[in-house]
């Protein structure tokens, strides 16, 4: 198996010189000191996950995980974020992110998030997400269409399967989960998994 790529991007290099030390065992590891940078190595050479604090100088995680989204939409970016940022993390995952670290990092939740972030960079297909669970998705009062991972997770919901092992079949954080669910519930109006699954059980009984 070929060993994957990683980018780390952070203005800090000590905590540069610490995530290579850890992911260089399993990983190709190159790291760039600011956004900019990082763009640039990301223009040069192929990477199979961006891994990038939020909180930089020049450019920072949240501007630079746009730029990623735009240029390089396949690459995958997780970010770190302090728990005073944690709403920025939360809105990271509204724009494209994978998942997020809180700091400080643990080498064991370091290697988890990298492993789930790279095994969930499959290509997907949103037309035949939509096309599998439109009839469902249509007995629900949903307000705003749901996105490709919302659609999955409404999937797995419809299945009975609980957060934590929707977590490990989607290879995402739990917290990433909850915030997927929220959405969803959000979106159609209905107070929680139960009032789901209440409605698409009387739509099968009609």
């Amino acid at each position: 198996m070929n060993k994957k790529s990683i980018l780390i991007v952070d203005d800090e290099e000590s905590i540069r010189v610490s995530l290579e030390a850890i992911l260089k065992k399993k990983y190709y590891v190159n790291t760039a000191g600011t956004g900019l940078t990082a763009l640039k190595m990301l223009q040069n050479d192929h990477y199979d996950l961006t891994l990038s604090d939020i909180k930089m100088d020049d450019m920072n995680g949240i501007a630079l995980l746009k730029k990623v989204k735009e240029k390089f939409p396949k690459i995958p970016v997780l970010l770190m974020t302090g728990y005073s940022s944690l709403n920025t993390a939360i809105e990271a995952l509204r724009l494209g992110a994978s998942d997020y670290l809180i700091k400080p990092c643990y080498k064991k939740e370091v290697f988890a998030s990298v492993a789930r972030c790279l095994k969930n960079n499959t290509t997907g297909n949103d037309e035949e997400l939509n096309r599998k669970f439109q009839e469902k998705l249509n007995v629900l009062p949903v307000q705003k269409s749901l996105t490709k991972r919302e659609l999955e997770v409404f999937s797995n919901l419809l299945s009975g399967m609980s957060d934590k092992d929707m977590s490990e079949k989607m290879a995402v954080s739990l917290p990433t989960i909850k915030f997927h669910l929220q959405n969803i519930y959000k979106k159609s109006g209905v107070n929680g998994r139960k009032g789901v699954l209440k409605i698409i059980s009387s739509y099968k009984v009609r």
